[in-house]
């Protein structure tokens, strides 16, 4: 549950949360190698969840074809700009960045360089991509046999549907999630914004480790094959479960739900103010009622069971909305949690960066950017107690590490980055 501000008085201002003071060397993945292929969340946030915990990041960009999120906004201050997304950061906190025109013969083979400096290599193109360039598995692994390569496209790398392009959106709607998100007689709504890309990543780490302790042990690379659409799937196992047990198709129930009643989001004072209440047995039903002043209400026969409520659920829910209206979100959840109900009020993003318990957490940091001036990002939602981690940089400028990842990593000379630069390959 969100904890919420006192209910009276300002609630405290962010407090700036500097970087971890680790020793990078002391980081669990310190030393590890990555090559970061990848655009928009998933390939990215993975790559940098590893660059957290002491991973050393090189991000593959190209000016001719940018990630998409450099390429669209919210852009801080509402100026555009490649270094100015607000979406691109967070994925790439703590990477250099190299430019690399891969449509070009002479950078891929830089890219086969740096797959033989890499120990892992994440990449998110449609599966023929990096097999027409040379730049699949098959081909690295023969420079590299130590190489732990992990694929993520929407559709998986085999199959009749491998070559579909899509993001998070089009995976939620393929795995199911569109069709129990919404009104009961509206349409299909969908979870907010590209929903599985957000915990994807989570499976790609997993897999990533195990990759890992797989090579620690035999000294053998592995390729990971990840569909976003199965990786969708199984936040939708309730649905699944039931329907081979019973043969139920799921369907939009709006907030409701079978087994608890009231359950939903219910408006509170002012604009666009809400809570969201979970009551899952009689007795916190009628703890509900003495709260709202109708200790009556909990025993009357028409209400009094589950079975009771669920049957006028539209008039339960229109007296309890009747009473939260004129309730503040914070004060109204804690009482409710003081009464043993679930209730959360529904945070905005403004309300994030001044939770107290985000705070104490310090679930969030404040970084130097060279353009934009300052960034605030999240740091990553578990805590190692003897490895102390947070960001260490900002996302990087595009192609700000050019030169020095290609002198210092790679082993080229001065002349050849210049050469290379001369023939249009660094763009």
């Amino acid at each position: 549950m969100t904890q919420s501000h006192p209910a009276s008085g300002t609630p405290p201002r962010p407090q700036a949360v500097a970087p971890s003071g680790a020793d990078p060397a002391a980081l669990p993945l310190a030393g590890l190698k990555v090559a970061d292929f990848g655009t928009a969340i998933v390939g990215p946030f993975s790559a940098r969840m590893l660059c957290d915990y002491g991973a050393h990041v090189v991000k593959v960009e190209t000016g001719t074809h940018l990630d998409v999120f450099r390429a669209g906004g919210p852009f801080k201050d509402g100026k555009p700009g490649v270094n100015r997304g607000g979406y691109y950061h967070p994925f790439n906190l703590g990477k250099q960045s190299i430019l690399l025109d891969l449509r070009q013969p002479k950078a891929r083979e830089i890219a086969r360089r740096l797959a033989v400096w890499a120990d892992v290599l994440i990449e998110t193109f449609t599966p023929r991509v990096m097999k027409n360039w040379g730049l699949d598995y098959g081909e690295l692994s023969k420079l590299n046999p130590r190489l732990i390569m992990l694929s993520h496209c929407l559709m998986g790398q085999t199959g009749p549907r491998a070559n579909y392009k899509g993001f998070g959106v089009l995976s939620a709607a393929l795995a199911g999630m569109f069709e129990v998100t919404g009104q009961p007689d509206g349409p299909p709504l969908g979870p907010y914004a590209a929903y599985p890309d957000w915990v994807a990543p989570y499976f790609s780490m997993l897999a990533l480790l195990g990759a890992l302790e797989h090579r620690r042990r035999t000294g053998e690379g592995q390729y990971l094959d990840q569909a976003q659409v199965e990786s969708a799937m199984q936040f939708m196992a309730p649905a699944v479960l039931d329907f081979s047990a019973t043969g139920r198709v799921a369907g939009r129930n709006g907030n409701r739900d079978p087994q608890y009643c009231p359950h939903g989001v219910f408006p509170c004072a002012g604009g666009d103010e809400w809570c969201a209440i979970a009551v899952r047995s009689d007795a916190e039903w009628e703890a509900l009622c003495r709260l709202m002043g109708q200790p009556g209400l909990g025993k009357q026969a028409e209400f009094a069971t589950l079975a009771a409520r669920k049957a006028r659920e539209a008039e339960v829910e229109e007296r309890v909305a009747a009473w939260s209206a004129g309730q503040d979100k914070r004060d109204l959840m804690e009482r409710l949690q003081a009464a043993g109900i679930p209730a959360g009020y529904v945070a905005k993003g403004r309300d994030l960066f001044r939770d107290p318990q985000l705070l104490h957490r310090q679930a969030f940091v404040r970084l130097p950017h060279a353009e934009v001036g300052e960034l605030r990002s999240n740091t990553l939602p578990f805590l190692l107690s003897d490895a102390p981690t947070a960001p260490r940089s900002s996302g990087p400028l595009l192609g700000e590490h050019t030169d020095s990842v290609l002198h210092d990593l790679l082993g080229y000379s001065a002349a050849e980055v210049a050469a290379f630069r001369a023939e249009g390959l660094l763009k």
